[in-house]
């Protein structure tokens, strides 16, 4: 991401661990907008489609989940 290479990029994880990825980017990356995938549905579309944070992180099963909504977006990765 620094150097270019990559412009947005999500993580997925076990759900107990999204706030220590969270805080772990905070101390290595806190010039990187990271931001955590939320739990409600409108907040959590809208954190796919409009949000622009260069990290997104996200759990497994919401992942799976929303994963209808992804496919019929144009929204795309860099890095997984």
């Amino acid at each position: 991401i620094r150097s270019g290479q990559v412009r947005s990029a999500l993580f997925v994880c076990p759900k107990p661990l999204m706030t220590n990825w969270q805080r772990e980017f905070g101390m290595w990356a806190e010039e990187m907008p990271v931001r955590l995938c939320p739990s409600e549905g409108p907040a959590r579309r809208h954190f796919w489609l409009m949000d622009p944070s260069v990290i997104k992180v996200v759990n497994y099963e919401t992942l799976t989940r929303d994963s209808d909504l992804l496919a019929d977006s144009q929204l795309s990765f860099d890095l997984v």
